[in-house]
């Protein structure tokens, strides 16, 4: 039994094209949660995406060799699936960051074999420490680069909007620590940071995570589309996505179907032991990001979500369904990129990523034995 047998979802396999390494496991442990994940949820292809920078205050220097890691063991156990490994850049944040600096992250993770590059700096917390605008001239030669290569990007820009409303921001949302008060750029302004971006670089292949935020405003969506031609949208909830479209159902509908082949599937799932059962995993579809997005898409009427509310779903055709859970996947990133072992255990010496020299930390013992365990995994591993 698979998901889609447990909760009669379509008959088409997935390519999820959002997946993160977030918590700390043993890598090869990882490996086999993956795994799991893309048997359990009918995945044929999923994209793995580094997130160095965890958060404001937690980075993960080893997050592209990870990434890297698990598509290049993943793909040789199993060929008939593939697995994609988006990169990430790091930053001094010292004063001493360049354009040439960016320029050359971005060519060693070509050369590494990274099939994608994933930009975090527009997360509210992220862009504030950033200091600087996202479309700065310091990023110029970064995404020459990219377009040069035609490397797709994918970029997390902002929260929902209520984020900045102290009267709508919700408790949960206040207590995690997501209001974005005066210290904050707005989010009018990071939008304009991000076609600022798309302006100077018009081929370059960007989605934007979480709809870009945007499934308040079906307007501004068509607009973007008509003005950005390589623009994309992926499905990664934000629950808000859900009650936005469920306001306006039919119109929501009809625009999945005209623009299907810029609305590509994400869930955000993380690297978490699905158990040994996996038919007890997702019990309750409500709670499972994959599960949220398809009986939304897929369903026929309306249902009640515990958070949410009253959701009413698209009810998409199948064509629909299957340009966006599999098409635009393939469409887009083709088969995967050889991996350069030589590049990449180059790489593992480079500063800020070793660990070898005592120069990384992280908040306690056994988490940092555990990176120097996964550090010498990795090395042995790309070094033969």
């Amino acid at each position: 039994m698979t998901n889609r047998d447990k909760f009669g979802f379509r008959p088409i396999p997935l390519c999820d094209g959002h997946i993160h390494i977030t918590f700390a496991h043993p890598i090869d442990q990882t490996v086999q949660m993956l795994t799991d994940t893309m048997t359990w949820y009918d995945c044929e292809r999923i994209a793995i995406l580094s997130l160095p920078q965890l958060s404001a205050e937690k980075n993960d220097p080893q997050q592209n060799h990870k990434v890297l890691y698990c598509k290049s063991v993943m793909n040789d156990a199993r060929p008939d699936r593939a697995v994609y490994a988006f990169g990430n850049i790091y930053h001094r944040r010292d004063g001493t960051d360049t354009a040439g600096g960016y320029l050359a992250q971005a060519k060693a993770l070509w050369d590494m074999g990274f099939d994608g590059i994933k930009i975090f700096d527009g997360k509210p917390k992220m862009r504030k420490l950033l200091g600087r605008r996202l479309d700065d001239p310091i990023f110029d030669d970064f995404y020459a680069f990219l377009q040069e290569k035609d490397m797709p990007v994918t970029m997390h820009l902002g929260d929902p909007p209520e984020f900045w409303d102290i009267h709508l921001v919700s408790e949960y949302a206040l207590q995690a620590g997501w209001f974005c008060d005066e210290t904050y750029p707005s989010l009018e302004q990071m939008r304009a940071e991000v076609l600022g971006i798309l302006d100077k670089f018009p081929r370059l292949r960007l989605t934007m995570a979480h709809f870009f935020f945007l499934s308040q405003d079906l307007e501004a969506c068509e607009e973007l589309f008509a003005k950005y031609p390589t623009l994309c949208f992926d499905l990664t909830p934000g629950g808000e996505m859900f009650e936005n479209f469920s306001k306006r159902p039919d119109d929501w509908r009809a625009f999945f179907i005209r623009h299907a082949d810029r609305i590509s599937l994400g869930t955000d799932t993380y690297n978490y032991d699905l158990h040994d059962d996996l038919a007890d995993y997702g019990a309750n579809a409500d709670f499972v990001r994959t599960n949220l997005v398809r009986r939304y898409l897929e369903g026929t009427a309306p249902f009640e979500h515990p958070y949410l509310g009253t959701l009413r779903p698209l009810s998409l055709d199948d064509q629909t369904l299957t340009t966006i859970y599999r098409g635009n996947f393939i469409r887009r990133l083709g088969n995967p990129r050889a991996v350069n072992f030589r590049a990449a255990a180059e790489q593992l010496d480079a500063p800020g990523i070793s660990l070898s020299d005592d120069t990384v930390r992280y908040e306690d013992d056994e988490r940092t034995a555990l990176a120097l365990d996964n550090f010498r995994v990795m090395q042995t591993y790309f070094s033969k």
